[in-house]
């Protein structure tokens, strides 16, 4: 008799178990839903960004200053010295401290995180749970921890930090396989539907003098 109650106790403690997780999970997507509906909106977006690289192997830890332009899946991206152009024809890499930009054809199978999506890939390709309520920069949010269903990409594990009030993503942390790499995005303000010049999607060497052009796609 103590052996079948044992038994159902147990029982008992695998269901809470099941329906809590998958109550994290319902709870993940509706939240992810709602918000990738938000971004999905926007027309264009003018975007500040604190940004932050930690090593935790070796113990380095580098915080830099960014902005993106986002516009018709075309991207500009600068953060600290270098800037990333992108017109879903072209991708310019300009390095301003050695004044070298590097042209190359756009693959968006290339990139692991596209800019363009930065606010609206959740939805899909990611195993999601609600982790709990936090704050970041006082502000009440929910945690959602995501793992990725392709496992052979680079990170293994992504944090969202969501705005409880108005589901704007507030952080993004990006976990990495190797040299406990990560990587964390502060979102410092979002601008939605600005007018943003089709010229910011494009490098415009002739403003450059003396500027050493690596044409990759020839």
């Amino acid at each position: 008799m103590r052996h079948f109650l044992a038994i159902v106790f147990l029982f008992n403690i695998i269901s809470s178990f099941t329906l809590i997780a998958q109550d994290e999970v319902a709870r993940a997507n509706e939240i992810i839903r709602k918000t990738v509906a938000k971004y999905k909106a926007y027309t264009s977006s003018e975007v500040s960004f604190n940004y932050t690289m930690e090593n935790r192997a070796d113990n380095y830890k580098e915080q830099q200053k960014g902005m993106i332009y986002l516009k018709n899946g075309n991207f500009n991206l600068t953060i600290g010295t270098q800037t990333i152009i992108s017109n879903q024809v072209k991708v310019w890499t300009y390095m301003k401290d050695v004044n070298e930009v590097q042209i190359s054809k756009y693959d968006p199978d290339e990139l692991e995180i596209n800019p363009t999506e930065i606010f609206t890939m959740w939805e899909t390709g990611f195993l999601s749970r609600y982790a709990g309520d936090v704050t970041v920069n006082n502000l009440p949010a929910f945690l959602i921890e995501m793992t990725p269903v392709n496992k052979n990409l680079s990170y293994y594990k992504v944090k969202l930090f969501i705005d409880k009030k108005n589901y704007s993503i507030l952080r993004i942390q990006t976990f990495y396989k190797e040299s406990a790499l990560i990587l964390t995005f502060d979102i410092v303000s979002v601008k939605p539907n600005v007018p943003i010049n089709d010229n910011m999607f494009r490098f415009d060497v002739s403003k450059y003098p003396g500027i050493e052009v690596v044409d990759l796609t020839k």
